[in-house]
């Protein structure tokens, strides 16, 4: 009777129950966590739109208007007005297009570190929704063998009662096996705090109410027992280091061309005398500026971009070395409790077995054979728990 499942409570709400599967999808979408990373998402998709437009080609332009003496002689000057106006097109080169190309290309990867770090996020909400989904499922077994072992309670201290009263039990024995209920439905009030607690976390990450949690063992992925290489590569930590060592070496390659600055324009300018003619010019220009050492800080540029792949990579090796360390650690762990599993059924069996000869031989031994039977009910309620443990 310990080890049976009672009717559960969630039938009696209108709704079906919620399932694990369900709920990871809700944590996904609605983990406060994760809806902040969605936003971290948009804003960066929306910088590296704003620097995309903003590179390569600039349209440049103005208008003025001069009011000038020159002078035309020692003795005679000249007063005049005249308004100006310049319109043109300027294109970046070398250096200038290289360090514009570097924003956009870091803008962009800025993009992909934050959808990495939302599906991390993501992650990290499910597999909280699938702790407390674990907690809830065994606090609701615990409080499923409270109950069968507080069934009975009612009959079993009139039983008590009426046997001390014969003489066949003593006081110090009838208060100590009417003690094991206290010692359950304790058990059972705090059991019934975790589940409610378990179910505030799951509402918490899923963003709405749960009004039934599924109490279904949960399935284990074939991945999470034998995890390869190639899952661990694929997990968020790790491929956001190697977009970490991608990014490094992109800027690598525009390092090369640190420090020259160069542009390329073209422009055509209209010009009138207020009272007189009118003039314009069509202008083809190229600006540079190069540093006096110029080799010594290109070189620099690139030992400082090789300084930051090997970090890179450093951070990558770690980042996959510390995944395939805990998936081992964790393995174990599963192993070990996997082990031990069957040792726990086995007492749990052998307490099954003294129940069934308690009550065989409870009417051969009146005052006895009550306190064995309530001692080794009690026994059984141990050993089920601990197995759910």
């Amino acid at each position: 009777a310990c080890i049976c499942a009672g009717p559960q409570g969630a039938a009696a709400h209108a709704s079906p129950p919620v399932s694990l599967t369900q709920l990871e999808d809700r944590a996904r979408a609605f983990a406060p966590s994760a809806r902040l990373a969605q936003a971290d998402v948009t804003v960066a998709e929306q910088r590296s739109a704003a620097l995309q437009a903003g590179s390569g080609a600039q349209l440049f332009g103005g208008a003025g208007v001069d009011n000038a003496r020159e002078a035309v002689t020692d003795t005679l000057s000249r007063d005049y007005q005249r308004t100006q106006m310049h319109l043109g097109v300027r294109w970046p080169l070398l250096g200038t297009r290289a360090a514009q190309q570097r924003t956009v290309d870091d803008a962009q990867h800025a993009v992909e570190q934050s959808r990495l770090r939302r599906l991390q996020m993501e992650n990290e909400a499910v597999l909280a929704v699938r702790r407390a989904y674990v907690r809830h499922l065994r606090s609701v077994e615990r409080i499923r063998l409270a109950d069968a072992f507080l069934r009975v309670r009612a009959e079993a201290q009139e039983q008590l009662a009426s046997r001390h009263a014969a003489g066949v039990l003593l006081e110090a024995d009838r208060l100590d096996l009417g003690g094991l209920f206290n010692i359950v439905q304790a058990t059972h009030d705090s059991q019934s705090a975790a589940r409610d607690l378990a179910r505030a976390e799951i509402e918490r990450l899923t963003g709405q109410p749960a009004a039934a949690v599924q109490t279904q063992e949960p399935a284990w992925p074939q991945t999470c027992l034998a995890p390869g290489a190639a899952a661990l590569d694929r997990s968020p930590a790790v491929t956001l280091a190697q977009q970490e060592v991608d990014a490094a070496q992109q800027r690598q390659q525009h390092a090369r061309l640190e420090g020259v600055q160069a542009s390329v324009s073209l422009a055509q300018s209209f010009s009138r005398d207020i009272g007189g003619s009118t003039g314009h010019s069509t202008r083809v220009g190229v600006d540079f500026s190069l540093p006096l050492q110029w080799r010594s800080q290109r070189d620099a540029a690139l030992a400082q971009a090789q300084g930051e792949i090997d970090r890179a990579q450093a951070l990558l090796a770690l980042r996959r070395s510390e995944l395939e360390a805990a998936a081992q650690q964790a393995l174990a762990a599963y192993r070990l409790r996997d082990k031990e599993m069957a040792g726990h059924q086995h007492r749990q069996q052998a307490a099954a077995e003294a129940l069934r000869i308690a009550q065989l031989r409870l009417n051969a031994f009146d005052g006895d054979g009550y306190s064995k039977l309530l001692t080794t009910r009690y026994a059984l309620y141990q050993a089920a728990v601990q197995v759910v443990d």
